[in-house]
């Protein structure tokens, strides 16, 4: 029993000293204060200014799909592969971020022109879409701070990053509402960024030389890998982030009111909030399995353990959340909430499929250089969702986009890891 204390003791310390509870907490607090700026926003916003505002925040970030082409992602990747090397970790990100930074300037320019020629679904939203325009820009920015911290295994720097953007975003999205309406929250956003870059650029100390070191240059062999990782990656994102986009854009088509935008709205807020359990420990363990890529039996070993412990420990919040669904709509929303429980709880279910099988099978397999396979499955099941959106939410509204939605999670879960099983097996039998 003493040894197994001990054992136990150890890693726990282990943990502790690698910036495991720092990632893991940063994690938590950005997703808290997250739910809590829903929650506070929702409170103080009318149903109809809330639901503009997810419907406006929504297009933004169905546009913000192909984020920087997928230099983010592809910084990460190559940034951890270049492991001590500093010089070459500048390079991949002066490179990458050449292109994301032009990339999301045309993101914005997109937004403008769809604000100005596509006819309003909802009325009004046209003015808040030219006003948050510039959020995609502002946003890569902000981004590519704590990715370059975390290839560098700067764990500690990237959570404290990580939970003063979570902070920033709270309290001035907040007064934004308070003193400002629907536009004070776009403001909000805005200021957060930007309080994000300014004070990030002081912590990382290397990330200020990435513009500075020129000479040190990507070989054009190493660039072309760079950007076909990074566009695969950015078409697969594309498609799997659908599920959290489109479900919102098409209720707004069908059924075109705020009020039933913003019902939905509250349904997805915590059962997509939650998935920053399983994100924030496959970022922790993200440059672990990355150099242990061509060892068949760890991966086959450890993938097998971050499974179960996911599912165990989201297993115990999804029942909770769905056993207390109408308690918890009411507390936090208020009663004229409460035609969201149905949703809810379906997308309730949804998290525990999604966040114990779909994120760690297509994160795994992005780890492995699988992006192909990734993008192929996120394109078959990008292609379902609108169909499937399509066709339920004309039958059966807002609870069809969360049938949709749930339906999507379980078939993009089994086809990642039968995916993921066959990569792994092969790698074990050469």
């Amino acid at each position: 029993m003493n040894y197994r204390i001990r054992k136990t003791k150890d890693k726990i310390v282990r943990l502790a000293q690698t910036g495991f509870f720092h990632v893991f907490g940063a994690g938590t607090i950005n997703k808290i204060m997250s739910l809590c700026s829903s929650i506070f926003v929702v409170r103080v916003l009318s149903k109809e200014d809330y639901g503009m505002y997810g419907y406006v925040v929504n297009i933004i970030n169905i546009f913000m799909l192909s984020n920087g082409l997928g230099t983010i992602t592809g910084m990460l990747q190559f940034g951890c592969m270049a492991g001590d090397d500093t010089q070459k970790r500048n390079a991949v990100f002066r490179y990458g971020m050449r292109i994301g930074i032009i990339a999301n300037a045309v993101i914005s320019i997109i937004i403008v022109l769809y604000a100005l020629l596509m006819p309003e679904n909802i009325q009004g939203s046209r003015q808040y879409l030219l006003f948050a325009a510039a959020i995609p820009l502002i946003r890569y920015l902000g981004d590519t701070i704590p990715t370059y911290l975390k290839t560098e295994n700067e764990n500690i720097k990237y959570g404290r990053m990580y939970t003063l953007n979570s902070v920033a975003m709270l309290c001035f999205m907040l007064a934004g509402a308070y003193f400002f309406n629907v536009y004070g929250v776009l403001a909000g956003r805005y200021v957060a960024n930007i309080v994000t870059v300014v004070v990030g650029s002081a912590i990382a100390l290397n990330y200020r030389k990435i513009l500075q070191d020129k000479k040190n240059v990507l070989p054009s062999c190493e660039k072309r890998q760079f950007v076909k990782f990074s566009l695969i990656t950015c078409v697969d994102n594309v498609f799997s982030q659908l599920l959290y986009n489109i479900d919102v854009f098409v209720i707004g088509i069908v059924i075109g009111t705020t009020v039933s935008i913003a019902s939905y709205k509250a349904a997805t807020t915590i059962p997509f909030a939650l998935s920053f359990i399983s994100t924030a420990i496959i970022t922790y363990v993200y440059p672990m399995f990355v150099r242990n890529r061509n060892n068949s039996s760890w991966l086959k070993k450890n993938y097998k353990t971050l499974v179960s412990a996911l599912g165990i420990l989201n297993g115990c919040i999804a029942i909770f959340f769905f056993v207390f669904a109408p308690l918890i709509i009411r507390i936090i929303y208020g009663a004229e909430y409460l035609d969201s429980v149905l949703c809810f709880r379906i997308l309730i279910v949804g998290y525990w499929v999604a966040a114990t099988f779909r994120t760690p099978g297509g994160n795994v397999l992005s780890m492995l250089m699988q992006v192909k396979a990734n993008m192929l499955i996120s394109i078959a099941s990008g292609i379902l969702n609108i169909v499937f959106d399509v066709l339920l939410i004309q039958g059966m509204g807002s609870v069809g986009a969360a049938i949709a939605t749930t339906s999507i999670y379980v078939i993009t879960s089994i086809a990642n890891n039968v995916v993921l099983y066959r990569v792994i097996k092969r790698g074990l039998r050469e």
